[in-house]
């Protein structure tokens, strides 16, 4: 089944999806762009475009690296997802945010985002900006001692983009790995993202 990328924009400021192919891996992202303050006049309807790709990453009898389409997945699969996010406007656009949910079902694989500047995360299902903090997310044990939480738990990764300049992009990168061998429904948000179904490898 071919999944949208749902958007969502705050007033006055939208963002365009683009697709160069077809997203097959039946998960919804949310990528939710944020104008903070006074910052909201500066952005003009259709600002930034924002082309997403999703692809399955495994290893080739060498051991090396490779990005294949990611129509089918496993159990224990990983999935790469790299969205570009371009000012495509005559005006720089500031305060932006860019919000990467993680759906029950995957667990994100540890190091795997980029750019690390401006990055945050959240174990919370339906976050609020106080829910952001710095990775590796952590959590009071039982002995009060700090310990860190299981990258099952991650619900959502943010960057902090801050000012794009017009004609500029930005590139953000993250992995997750499946872990639900059947779709988990949405529980907690409306437009919810959605795990990616196990099926047969082709």
């Amino acid at each position: 089944m071919i999944s949208r990328m749902l958007l969502r924009a705050l007033p006055v400021f939208q963002a365009r999806f683009i697709s160069p192919l077809p997203i097959a891996l039946a998960i919804a992202v949310t990528i939710m762009f944020m104008l903070v303050g006074s910052t909201r006049a500066m952005a003009a309807p259709d600002a930034v475009q924002v082309m997403l790709t999703q692809q399955k990453v495994v290893k080739d009898k060498d051991g090396k690296e490779l990005r294949i389409d990611a129509a089918n997945v496993l159990p224990g699969d990983v999935v790469e997802y790299r969205a570009v996010y371009r000012n495509v406007s005559k005006a720089p656009v500031t305060g932006l945010l860019a919000d990467l949910p993680i759906p029950e079902g995957l667990a994100y694989v540890d190091g795997s985002a980029t750019p690390v500047a401006g990055l945050q995360g959240t174990a919370a299902k339906a976050p609020a900006a106080s829910s952001y903090s710095a990775l590796p997310l952590m959590r009071t044990g039982s002995d009060g001692k700090m310990i860190r939480l299981p990258l099952a738990d991650y619900r959502g990764l943010r960057w902090t983009v801050g000012r794009l300049a017009p004609g500029a992009q930005f590139v953000v990168r993250a992995r997750a790995k499946v872990i639900a061998p059947e779709p988990i429904a949405p529980a907690a948000r409306k437009n919810a993202p959605q795990a990616p179904p196990a099926g047969a490898r082709p």
